[in-house]
């Protein structure tokens, strides 16, 4: 577990991924073929790496603060989506020890996401889902009435 003390890592396309399971190793796997398309054979490609939290631009100076209270940061920086937790009964992680950060994608392919945590939160007041309509049509499995926002994971 990283330091209390040191800043949370700021995960952006400078950063190798480390695979840590399967998905991560398939996820690099594909990458690597991708990339190999596009040199040997011209192939436009283009590696998305998904972004986990939510981008602000003053973030780097306050990397610390997650380290020891992730719940005041969300609370600080989405206060909607604390306020739809706490009325849930749900905890956010005790700590933060890395920011994804989208900002390239943002700026580089003009990228804008339509969910959020913000808009998760919303589905969640209002819809009592955390499923986008797409997440809907396909058919995927949610968590929401499971103890996984409780700090308990049973799938």
């Amino acid at each position: 577990m990283p330091d209390i003390q040191r800043p949370a890592a700021w995960i952006d396309e400078s950063v190798s991924p480390v695979p840590k399971n399967m998905y991560g190793v398939t996820k690099a796997a594909a990458e690597d073929l991708c990339q190999l398309a596009h040199r040997n054979h011209g192939l436009p490609s283009v590696e998305l790496r998904v972004a986990r939290f939510f981008p602000e631009g003053d973030d780097r100076p306050d990397a610390h603060e997650g380290r020891a209270d992730a719940a005041a940061v969300f609370a600080r920086r989405a206060p909607r989506v604390a306020e739809v937790w706490a009325r849930r009964g749900w905890r956010f992680p005790t700590r933060i020890d890395r920011v994804y950060d989208n900002t390239k994608a943002r700026a580089d392919l003009g990228w804008h996401p339509r969910y959020d945590l913000t808009s998760i939160a919303e589905l969640v007041d209002t819809e009592d889902t955390v499923q986008t309509p797409l997440a809907r049509l396909v058919g995927s499995k949610e968590y929401l009435h499971s103890p996984y926002h409780r700090g308990t994971f049973v799938p």
